[in-house]
This record gives structure tokens, sequence and C-alpha cells, in this order.
């Protein structure tokens, strides 16, 4: 009577099962009240073993997207733009998943050959529940940054070690003990060559709280000591005219060089110039706002401006202007300080501020101004014919 049984569910069925059965129990414990729960302590670690392996979910689903080219099927720029399009996450996130999959995840090669996770020891005590992928990319971040000169045997071991350190502390603590490590096994970086040391710099912006951005430099000897051979000199504290001290802190003064050392790189003639048009700050702002000095502008970066801020700046900046009325159409697109040979773009960057693909995230530096209703058939060259595209997008 084999035949009358049922037949298992598929991969597919199972998959949505388990997903729809962990989806509503915890909606129930989020109902739940849990004061009258006698052992609160076992409960609450419990609950907590079993959230360290959710982001494991959401970070296959990732690894499959990659794997699949999923991101490419659906017109995204990469798998990060999509993520961050269709989980609506933010891009960090996006990031962060991505980061853990090729740390903690089985990789695919070209060939279809799939190797154990990078970091085996910390992947397994993740599944297991016992440490969390935030104590993961501690001890991966750790052993990335490990000179190549560090043999595999003694790498296992510090990871094996680092694991354990997790089971006992949070990832701050976990940071420590890793900082720790690095320097026993790489003293005052002695083992790291030329090539490491350059392939680990970057430079990376991102916002911060309250309208800030934070930025961090990641810099080789040699790049950081000609950084500061520029920076020092104009660095120095500025006293005013009367003897007060100059108010900004040492950071504040060396921000303050970097940039003026940016704008006078900006003027030279060797300067790339996107689109054809010299560097410049562009902003966006409605005729109302404008009229009652009061709301917001916008720069090229979709970062807020006051309009009283806006118009300090004009004055000392070649600022491109663009007025939008209250329906959204164009009133005024222009400068301050000279005619734009390129309005027409400026005011569809200003207007689009990116790629108009669907899912994609392409900056303006990357795109071009393309006909809507193409030229070859009668298409107007104006504004309302025009969209920003990027390359990849130009013949969708």
């Amino acid at each position: 009577m084999d035949e009358d049984r049922a037949a298992p569910p598929s991969v597919d069925e199972q998959a949505w099962e388990d997903v729809l059965t962990i989806s509503q129990a915890l909606g129930r414990l989020a109902r739940t009240d849990f004061a009258s729960v006698s052992d609160l302590d076992g409960l609450a670690l419990a609950a907590e073993e079993a959230a360290r392996k959710m982001p494991l979910v959401s970070q296959a689903f990732a690894r499959e997207v990659r794997d699949r080219g999923l991101h490419v099927d659906r017109g995204a720029r990469s798998v990060e733009s999509y993520l961050r399009s269709v989980l609506r996450i933010d891009p960090s996130e996006a990031k962060a998943r991505l980061a853990a999959v090729d740390a903690l995840h089985p990789r695919t090669q070209p060939s279809g050959e799939v190797l154990p996770p990078k970091y085996p020891k910390a992947a397994g005590a993740v599944v297991s529940g016992e440490m969390s992928t935030s104590h993961a990319m501690v001890i991966a971040d750790a052993l990335d940054t490990l000179p190549a000169a560090v043999p595999v045997q003694v790498r296992d071991d510090a990871e094996q070690h680092l694991v354990e350190c997790a089971l006992e502390m949070h990832p701050a603590f976990l940071k420590r003990a890793a900082e720790t490590m690095q320097a026993v096994l790489n003293p005052d970086g002695y083992l790291d060559t030329e090539r490491e040391h350059r392939q680990r710099r970057g430079l990376r912006i991102g916002k911060h709280l309250h309208g800030m951005h934070r930025a961090a430099l990641d810099l080789d000897p040699e790049s950081a000591n000609e950084l500061m051979l520029y920076i020092e000199p104009l660095a120095k504290p500025e006293a005013h005219d009367d003897g007060t001290p100059d108010p900004r802190t040492a950071s504040q003064r060396r921000l303050d060089a970097l940039l003026q050392l940016v704008r006078w790189g900006s003027e030279h003639n060797a300067m790339p110039k996107p689109g054809g048009r010299p560097l410049h700050v562009m902003a966006t702002v409605t005729l109302k706002e404008l009229y009652g000095m009061a709301g917001l502008a916008y720069l090229n970066n979709g970062d807020p401006l006051s309009v009283q801020q806006l118009l300090a700046k004009a004055g000392e900046t070649d600022i491109s202007l663009t007025v939008f009325g209250t329906e959204g159409e164009v009133l005024h697109h222009g400068r301050t300080q000279r005619v734009a040979p390129a309005g027409l773009r400026a005011a569809v960057i200003a207007r689009d501020k990116g790629c108009q693909h669907a899912g994609c995230d392409s900056k303006p530096l990357y795109c071009d101004v393309h006909h809507v209703d193409w030229w070859s058939r009668g298409g107007e060259t104006d504004i309302d014919n025009s969209a920003l595209l990027c390359g990849r997008h130009r013949v969708s």
C-alpha cells in the first residue's frame, strides 16, 4: 500500500510551510504576557538562541540571489541594490548580509563546486545558536586582516580560540579579544607586506546621526605620510585679528584643510568633468520655500539644506539652482555665477536624481540624459521628454 502514502513535501513546499509556521509562532510570542512565566531567564536565553539563527535565513536568501544571478534578471545593478529594493533594507544591512554570506555560508565556485564556509567553526556556532552573526563577523574581520604569512594551522587555532571567547562575552568584548590576538600574531604589523597594506586602503563615507556624515580612511604608511604632509601646514590654528584663539578642534582644522585641498584640486584643468561639465554644487528647491525663506533645499547627494544656508552659500560657491513649482514642473534652472552650457542636463539631474530604470540606483555621475520618445522618431529635446539613464539601461 506504499502508493497510498502521501508524498513528502518538496523543498519549495517545506520552506513555505516552515516560514509560515515561524511567522505565526513569533506573532503569538509577541502578544504573550510574560508576567506569569516562571523561568524568565531560561525562556529569554532560549528565545535569543532561536533569534540568532534567523539571520542565517536572510543570508541564505542573499546567497541564492547571487548564485542564480537573480538581480541581473530583475534589472538591478548589483545583489546589494536588489536586496535594498525588494526587502526595503538599509544599504548597510544589505552589505552586512553579503559579508556574512562570504564568511559563514558554503561557497559556490564558477565550476559549480560547493566549498565549505570560509570560517566553518564560526559558522557552526551561529547555526547552533551559541553565538550571533555579530560575534561571527568580529571573528571573520579579525582573521581576514591577518597577513598571509600566518600559517593555516595557526589561523584555524585562532578561529577556534575566538569562537570559545564568543561563548563567554558580547561582541564588543570579543572585538578586544580579537585585537589582542592580532597583536600577538602580528606584533606592530611586521608580517604585513606592502601589497597587503595597499589592499586594505579605502575611504568610506556614510550617513550618521543628526544629518551628519561619517568618514573613515584606511591608509598605507606611504599614503598617510603624503596626506599629512599636505594637511598639517593648513591645519595650524589661526587666531582672529583681535587675538581670539581659533575655536576649532584639531580634528576640525584637519577636516577644513582636507576640504581646502579638494577645492584647490577641483580648480585644476586636469580635474575630470562629469558629463563634460565643470564640477559644482547643485541644489533644488520649491518656489514656495524659496519665497518663504523656510523649508529645505536638496543637494546633489540628496541631503537637505535649509534655504537660509543655500542662499548664504550662493555667494561663495558655484551653485546650480533648480526651482520647482507646485506640480513638480521646473520653473527655473540656472547658476548664481555663470551660465551652464548643459542646463537641460542639470535640470534633469535635479529632477531625477539618478537612473530612472526600475530597481537601479546609479548616481547622476554615471548617467546620461536620454529621450523618452526617441529623437529619430520625432521626440523633442526638452525636460518633459528627457530622463536620466545609466549606461547599463540606456537601451532597455
